[in-house]
């Protein structure tokens, strides 16, 4: 039986060389009428799994400190580079937390638990949200789990400018009871307007036009548990503009009747994004 090691599992431009040489690839390429990529292109996409992977998956070579870019925990991390596994144990054994032992290779890694409830197809769950007249909001063929965080898991928001100042104000005041939270929060890194918010965050400009800018990132810190959907942004279309999707996405699924900032508060000050 074939069997590739982790490193092998990650390295991935490790048969990018084989599509431009290897006979089987180029009759493939022949038959379908598919034009053969460039040595460019083949890289350009490599390093782009690459930088994927690393980032969300960076847990199943026991990397999660090096994930920088991300403060996702480690069972939630897990179950998103390993979907069907996950789906597993879950419908097996109820619940995930991190440090239990996920997997045949026991992947126990130490940081703020956060158990998993459930793993949905996101196709599954864009359906659901078409169905009531919503926009759908994940990233086809990948998985959304539906997830409880707990006290300490910390999450990036953008937000306007008005309630950046909200926020700062309520930071110096101590009273965070007049922040209004919006719904939806990332674990990616977040620094510009134009790539991350509108691109990567695929956030249209009917949720948040320009006009209520300049746009800000504040780190937020969960202040109990809180019942959330875990994924990827999906594509979305701004006025003539396709949005791309693709950084993780945070659905806070908090009841009408509570209040958001019983459940967030903020952990740094706002930071102006660039605009490009």
């Amino acid at each position: 039986m074939f069997f590739a090691t982790p490193e092998q599992k990650f390295n991935a431009d490790m048969y990018a060389t084989q599509v431009q040489s290897d006979p089987k690839a180029l009759e493939f390429y022949g038959k379908n009428g598919i034009t053969q990529p460039s040595t460019q292109q083949i890289q350009t996409s490599a390093n782009k799994d690459a930088g994927v992977r690393s980032r969300i998956a960076g847990v199943t070579l026991g990397a999660a400190a090096t994930a920088t870019s991300l403060t996702i925990p480690p069972a939630l991390s897990w179950c998103l580079a390993n979907p069907v596994a996950c789906n597993r144990v879950v419908i097996a054994g109820g619940e995930i937390a991190a440090g239990d032992a996920l997997g045949p290779t026991g992947l126990a890694v130490l940081g703020t638990a956060s158990t998993v409830r459930a793993v949905r197809s996101a196709d599954e769950v864009n359906a659901a949200m078409k169905a009531r007249g919503w926009e759908p909001a994940w990233s086809p063929g990948t998985p959304v789990i539906e997830t409880t965080l707990q006290p300490g898991t910390k999450v990036n928001m953008i937000v306007d400018k008005a309630t950046a100042e909200t926020i700062t104000e309520a930071i110096r005041s101590g009273d965070f009871s007049v922040i209004k939270f919006g719904g939806w929060g990332t674990f990616d890194d977040l620094k510009s307007v134009s790539v991350d918010m509108r691109q990567k965050s695929a956030i249209t400009r009917q949720f948040k036009p320009a006009s209520t800018g300049p746009f800000y990132v504040v780190d937020l810190e969960v202040r109990k548990q809180v019942d959330v959907s875990l994924g990827f942004a999906g594509q979305q279309q701004d006025i003539a503009t396709s949005l791309r999707g693709g950084v993780t996405q945070v659905e806070f699924r908090i009841p009408a009747t509570d209040k958001r900032n019983d459940y967030l508060k903020p952990a740094s000050i706002p930071r102006k994004l660039d605009r490009n």
